[in-house]
């Protein structure tokens, strides 16, 4: 499957220059970025007809109680601000400092978000968002990636290895909520 452009394809030849057009590859399951893929094997499901099972997440908001997030990061300071800032916000913590401790954490607690630094030791965030995608019992858990990196570079490649959305330091009250809102309403 293909889709036609009139852009050129990268190394800058045309598939048929006559018409100036290029053969894109259309996304599927395997090739295109982690949070596009869970959108496009929904609505996969949907449209073969299957059943979609609410998860823990959307039981535990439904019924009330308070969601309960991961917060990753190797500054204990920010650590505990993301805590009390999501704790405003009705939010249940756990905490770790690196990859390596969130993935140890997420195999014996169940969480409904992670929060988490990109530059950390032992595991750094880009790290901890493959991980979890590659984990079939975590592949659809909200990832929130935070950084004092402004640039787009840091923001696309967090996006492309599975996270779901990016904030960016210093976080505010304003800024987790709606950023939580967002990617809550896509669980």
């Amino acid at each position: 499957q293909s889709i036609q452009s009139s852009r050129p394809v990268v190394d800058g030849r045309f598939s048929n220059p006559k018409l100036k057009t290029a053969n894109i590859p259309a996304y599927s399951a395997k090739t295109c970025p982690a949070p596009r893929r869970r959108r496009l094997e929904l609505r996969r499901g949907l449209a073969r007809g299957e059943a979609v099972v609410a998860n823990e997440t959307t039981k535990r908001s439904e019924a009330g109680e308070n969601l309960i997030a991961l917060v990753v990061d190797d500054m204990p300071n920010m650590r505990t601000h993301l805590s009390q800032l999501l704790g405003q916000l009705e939010i249940q913590t756990v905490e770790g400092a690196n990859g390596v401790e969130a993935i140890d954490i997420l195999g014996s607690q169940q969480v409904d978000l992670v929060v988490t630094d990109l530059v950390m030791p032992e595991m750094d965030g880009f790290e901890l968002c493959e991980e979890i995608r590659r984990q079939p019992k975590l592949r659809r858990l909200p990832i929130i990636v935070t950084s004092s990196h402004r640039d787009a570079t840091y923001v696309i490649r967090a996006l492309r290895r599975g996270a779901d959305d990016y904030l960016t330091k210093p976080t505010t009250r304003e800024s987790v909520k709606s950023v939580i809102e967002r990617v809550m309403s896509h669980v």
